[in-house]
């Protein structure tokens, strides 16, 4: 399964906008199905992204998560990719080297497309 730059961006948009410290699938499921839900949840969570209990049952076929909130590392990329100009620019950048790159690099490029808006 590939990764979905744009998802992982609502997800996180979706995080931060609620007032619930108890999210799961559940809340996401308009997003996308609840398999690449479950995926890019967990990745998020890998990433450090999220602080979230692993809630994953017997019989679950993939992990589950009960998320709590941001982590700062979470607020920093967030940040860095927020405004939809500088997400459309960073994503059309990461055109030019093939489409995909780690989350570390997409928040790279965002930060600099932001930078040279405001003329640093």
């Amino acid at each position: 399964m590939k990764r979905d730059f744009d998802l992982i961006r609502n997800i996180l948009l979706q995080i931060e906008d609620s007032p619930s410290t108890n999210l799961t699938i559940g809340n996401f499921i308009e997003l996308a199905p609840e398999n690449i839900l479950a995926y890019h949840i967990h990745l998020i969570y890998e990433a450090g992204f999220i602080e979230a209990y692993d809630i994953t049952c017997i019989g679950n076929n993939y992990p589950m998560y009960q998320i709590q909130w941001l982590t700062n590392a979470g607020h920093d990329y967030l940040d860095a990719i927020r405004n939809d100009n500088i997400w459309k620019d960073t994503k059309d950048n990461l055109l030019k080297i093939g489409g995909s790159a780690s989350l570390e690099v997409i928040k790279t490029i965002a930060s600099n497309i932001a930078l040279k808006i405001i003329g640093l």
